[in-house]
């Protein structure tokens, strides 16, 4: 029986990743993806994955989206009684959980209001 070799190939993250980026130079994204380790068990580059540790390496943030349910509308109608509801989708952006409580500020100005929510 033939012994079978395994690789595993650790991705470059952070100052890692940019620094063989500045190395490697103009190459094309599989290259790139390959060269740093963004590749498959089967040997395909793995792009989406290279571009999103690319982004945080620079120090911007990827926030995913939601994978399930409706799009948030961004907007909302006031009850007979004057009450506004915040849906799950909007608190889950918040970082609010069951049971937090928040404060409320309405800045109001010509054309219009903001809201701010502050989780406290």
């Amino acid at each position: 029986m033939i012994p079978t070799v395994t690789t595993t190939y650790m991705a470059l993250t952070g100052s890692e990743l940019l620094a063989q980026v500045k190395i490697l130079g103009e190459i094309s994204e599989p290259e790139l993806a390959a060269a740093t380790g963004y590749i498959t068990a089967e040997g395909k580059p793995k792009i989406a994955a290279l571009r999103s540790n690319l982004l945080e390496a620079y120090g911007l943030k990827v926030v995913k989206a939601p994978k399930s349910g409706r799009a948030l509308s961004y907007e909302g109608t006031v009850q007979k009684n004057g009450n506004a509801i915040l849906s799950g989708g909007y608190t889950a952006q918040l970082g609010l959980a069951p049971g937090d409580k928040f404060a409320v500020k309405v800045y109001a100005g010509e054309g219009g209001a903001s809201i701010v929510v502050t989780k406290l």
